[in-house]
């Protein structure tokens, strides 16, 4: 497709301030064409059409402002500083997990290689009483083998026996000196001599 001066004029007035997506779609309506938004970026491009769309807006938000930025996980985070990582490019230190913000409120700094989970699974429940401070072995110990319920007197039971079955290991490989897990021979511990 060639593209006229009055498409060009026109990306020029219509693209400020807009995704190469959303421009696409009202070049498509407007000339009636097929042009994908890659189409765009490389005309704009050849040009020299500058959309100046702000990719960091995040970073204009008050503090304060709450987000959930994984929407598969539903993780709610809240905007705690302006703080730019040396890049410049994504805020370092600026969003902490909602969690995690009301649980330090409440009992003070979270240990190195520890997480807060949600006892009864519900992501959007911040009471203090469905938040449990985990450490991360343990968490993973729960989470590889499905004790993450939907039950919080359930999760509570869950991390009990995981916790418990971790010490046993521990207490085992420090009894009889285990390097490692011998993957090879089913079942069986390599014992150190």
């Amino acid at each position: 497709m060639r593209y006229t001066a009055k498409m060009i004029q026109w990306l020029e007035r219509k693209a400020h301030g807009k995704r190469f997506k959303e421009l696409s779609k009202l070049f498509n309506v407007r000339f009636n064409a097929e042009t994908s938004a890659s189409q765009l970026k490389c005309i704009c491009g050849y040009y020299g059409i500058k959309t100046e769309y702000d990719w960091n807006k995040s970073i204009l938000l008050p503090i304060g402002t709450e987000r959930v930025f994984y929407r598969k996980t539903g993780a709610t985070y809240v905007k705690t500083s302006h703080v730019q990582s040396g890049n410049g490019h994504w805020p370092t230190g600026t969003w902490i997990p909602k969690q995690n913000l009301i649980w330090e409120r409440k009992h003070g700094k979270i240990p190195k290689n520890h997480v807060i989970i949600f006892l009864d699974g519900n992501k959007k429940n911040f009471r203090i009483s469905n938040l449990l401070l985990v450490s991360r072995k343990i968490f993973f110990y729960m989470t590889t083998r499905n004790l993450l319920t939907n039950n919080a007197d359930m999760t509570k039971i869950n991390y009990a026996i995981a916790k418990s079955n971790l010490a046993v290991v521990d207490a085992i490989k420090r009894l009889t000196k285990v390097k490692r897990f011998d993957r090879r021979r089913s079942r069986r511990w390599r014992v150190e001599a």
